[in-house]
């Protein structure tokens, strides 16, 4: 396995709307999580056939009470999302969250964040990635303006300046820009959690953080959100499917080849749960992927400012013959 593919499990069922179109619905919880009960979820997504002329999926997104939550575009939605033009976002309310663009799954270009007020909240430029490989250190974007809830810009012509907004949730920050970049100490507070956060950074690069926690309890990180991952790294986990992988005798002798997608659920201990295909190739080569992920040892968990969250991934398996001409 050469790399891990990050995303939410999509299973698909035939929607009994929107019948001038062909189409798939799926349901989620407020955790993003797909569910099978309707009556249980957060929100509906329906994946449509493309218009006349177009290669891309129409993306629509639905609260319960039927106002939209996003709306957009993707040249792919199973096992993952891959967005492409522009995508809008809206809150619980109907107002729109943000406005994004897309290529091929990357953002791209000018992005608009919003209060739920309605007033922009900040706009930023997504740079080009010519690396061909991931690296967390890259520069992603530049903040080219930033308000509060009034309206005021807090940076200048050139993106500098000192920031203290206060969100509409009792939540704030206290940040320094330089040329579009984050520089320096920042500090901010979530209200729900009861925490504060202090993080350094240095010409748009983090370098460490640290929570403060309501009881004085401070725990430290070198990164705000870290993935879960196998011990050993992707490297290992791969060797670990290498060692144990075998391959079917039914499909080596029907010459059956191909890339299961699996998704599971990383607990905040490090143990997996809701392991299932997502999509798979065939029956004996699909029982066997899910076999030998079931002997995985624990991983080490995702962390959200070194605290351990509960992840949803998929990820694939590959079968491949070493055939000779």
């Amino acid at each position: 396995m050469k790399h891990l593919i990050i995303g939410l499990l999509y299973v698909i069922i035939t929607s009994p709307t929107f019948a001038q179109k062909k189409q798939n619905i799926y349901y989620f919880n407020q955790q993003d999580v797909e569910v099978t009960n309707p009556d249980s979820s957060y929100y509906s997504r329906v994946i449509q056939e493309p218009d006349s002329g177009s290669t891309f999926f129409n993306l629509i997104e639905f609260y319960k009470d039927r106002k939209v939550k996003s709306r957009g575009k993707v040249s792919e939605f199973n096992p993952n999302l891959i967005f492409q033009e522009t995508l809008i976002r809206n809150f619980p309310d109907g107002k729109k969250a943000s406005i994004s663009t897309f290529k091929n799954g990357v953002l791209t270009g000018s992005e608009y964040l919003y209060f739920e007020s309605g007033v922009l909240k900040e706009e930023r430029f997504y740079l080009e990635n010519k690396e061909k490989t991931y690296n967390p250190k890259r520069i992603i974007y530049k903040t080219v303006s930033l308000h509060d809830t009034a309206g005021q810009n807090f940076l200048d012509e050139n993106g500098s300046g000192l920031v203290n907004i206060e969100e509409e949730n009792g939540d704030w920050q206290k940040a320094i820009y330089l040329n579009g970049l984050k520089t320096g100490v920042w500090e901010s507070y979530n209200k729900k959690e009861n925490e504060t956060y202090t993080d350094v950074y240095q010409d748009g690069l983090y370098i460490s953080g640290k929570t403060t926690k309501a009881n004085g309890e401070i725990i430290r990180y070198q990164e705000i959100n870290k993935l879960p991952e196998f011990k050993g790294g992707l490297s290992a986990f791969g060797r670990f499917l290498r060692e144990n992988l075998r391959y079917p005798p039914d499909a080596a002798r029907d010459g059956i080849q191909g890339r299961i997608y699996m998704s599971f659920v990383v607990e905040k201990d490090g143990t997996f749960s809701e392991l299932k295909i997502a999509k798979g190739v065939r029956q004996d080569l699909d029982d066997e992927a899910l076999r030998v992920v079931k002997l995985s040892p624990i991983w080490n968990p995702a962390l959200k400012r070194g605290i351990p969250q509960k992840t949803s991934y998929t990820f694939p398996v590959f079968f491949q013959l070493d055939l000779k001409y």
